[in-house]
């Protein structure tokens, strides 16, 4: 059964309570919905998976750089915390089991991509707005923080126009991000790509749902 529940946040100094085998984190993997508006991010939380099925836990504490953070079971040994965890952030997890046995559990290391974060575009069109720009430079501080050490950049269009315009329009959006991106001091690995209209992630019969789908999807690991 899916146990929930909620921490309140409390300041721990790191250096007191954050061991060694806390940082074991590289990188977590956030869940993400599908957009509902254009230029956003998309992590808004991090699932971490641990040494332990959690069958048996009646609490669990996620302690993220210092700080308590607000934490679910799911099943088979993963954890849903509040926020987004990066590599250079330090993790520790206490769980408290059904016979009042407390305990730290290691967390286990894996490199899954995930997507952070979709920036939109205007009709046929490859220039950033001052909207996107604002977040990219919010995408660039979070990979800085965060540690994230690899970008892939994947363009698309609506489904309006021939394919082969489509495809230049892609690829050329995906440029543009990388570099602004690039422009803000980032030192991570780049990847681009273009997809035209495939994988549409909202209605192409409407003026929003073909606004979203113009888009450069940003993942980072």
């Amino acid at each position: 059964m899916k146990k929930v529940f909620k921490l309140s946040v409390i300041s721990i100094a790191v250096s007191a309570l954050i061991a060694p085998a806390a940082v074991a984190l590289y990188p977590a993997v956030p869940i993400v919905q599908a957009p509902t508006s254009t230029n956003q991010i998309l992590a808004k939380s991090t699932e971490i998976r641990v040494n332990s099925n959690l069958d048996s836990v009646q609490i669990v504490e996620v302690i993220v750089n210092g700080k308590s953070v607000k934490a679910e079971v799911i099943s088979g040994g993963k954890i849903r915390a509040a926020g987004l965890i990066g590599p250079k952030d330090e993790i520790k997890v206490m769980i408290q089991t059904n016979t009042g046995v407390k305990s730290e559990v290691k967390v286990i290391k894996f490199k899954d991509p995930f997507s952070l974060a979709n920036v939109n575009f205007a009709v046929n069109s490859s220039a950033l707005t001052n909207k996107s720009r604002a977040l990219l430079n919010e995408v660039a501080s979070i990979v800085k923080t965060k540690g994230f050490m690899n970008i892939s950049l994947i363009g698309y269009t609506d489904p309006d126009g021939s394919l082969g315009l489509n495809q230049a329009l892609s690829i050329a959006r995906a440029k543009v991000v990388a570099n602004y991106l690039k422009s803000k001091g980032l030192t991570a690995n780049f990847s681009e790509d273009a997809k035209a209209d495939k994988n549409p992630i909202a209605d192409n019969s409407t003026k929003q749902g073909k606004a979203l789908n113009r888009r450069v999807e940003i993942t980072v690991i």
